[in-house]
């Protein structure tokens, strides 16, 4: 198992510092899904994963970095395209800390790969988006499906009813896929069973 360096794992901790002021203080709080804790989650899946593969320190960087900034584009206010301003953050956060340039196109690349509809190419970028749905496949689902559609409530002023949610729901889980070996494996038999038992239990809260 490779080991990151020194400079490394300081960047990271300096990301984690700045990401987390970047929600506390800007984001609107509207946003009850996309958030940091939702953020938080998510690195702690990806270094779950990358721990089952053998990357190296510049993948594990990449990744780690990438998962910390995926969705602080939600601060500017709205979800369309949030990418493209989480990479604009990510990007400007590296430059001011000298990162190579290849490392700046990486971590750009594995932001991007969490768009929906997915399309990883790299391992890492299968990583990144197993990590951002990881929760899919576990006890969490529920919890944080919920919020989810106060997310989409407070948002976009919709309302769904539990049924339309539950329809819903179980439209995204069906059109889902995890793209590692270790998540298919580990999650995918637990996302099977929510959309059995939201299938099963007509008019229950997803």
């Amino acid at each position: 198992m490779y080991s990151m360096n020194e400079h490394q794992l300081k960047i990271l901790a300096e990301a984690r510092q700045s990401v987390t002021e970047i929600f506390q203080n800007k984001l609107n709080p509207v946003f009850v899904f996309h958030n940091l804790d939702h953020t938080q989650q998510v690195v702690t899946a990806a270094e779950e994963i990358k721990g089952y593969y053998q990357l190296d320190d510049n993948d594990q960087f990449v990744l780690l970095v990438s998962a910390w900034f995926h969705d602080t584009g939600f601060t500017v206010g709205q979800a369309e395209e949030h990418e493209k301003e989480s990479i604009k953050l990510a990007v400007k956060f590296l430059h001011h800390r000298y990162a190579d340039q290849k490392i700046i196109l990486r971590v750009s690349s594995c932001i991007q790969a969490t768009h929906m509809p997915h399309a990883p190419l790299s391992l890492i970028e299968k990583i990144i988006c197993d990590a951002d749905l990881y929760h899919l496949g576990t006890d969490c689902f529920s919890k944080m499906n919920d919020r989810l559609r106060r997310e989409f409530r407070n948002y976009f002023k919709k309302e769904f009813s539990i049924e339309e949610w539950r329809l819903v729901s179980i439209e995204f889980l069906k059109s889902h896929k995890y793209f590692t070996g270790y998540c298919q494996q580990k999650l995918e038999p637990v996302k099977q069973r929510w959309i059995e038992q939201m299938e099963n239990k007509h008019g229950a809260v997803a």
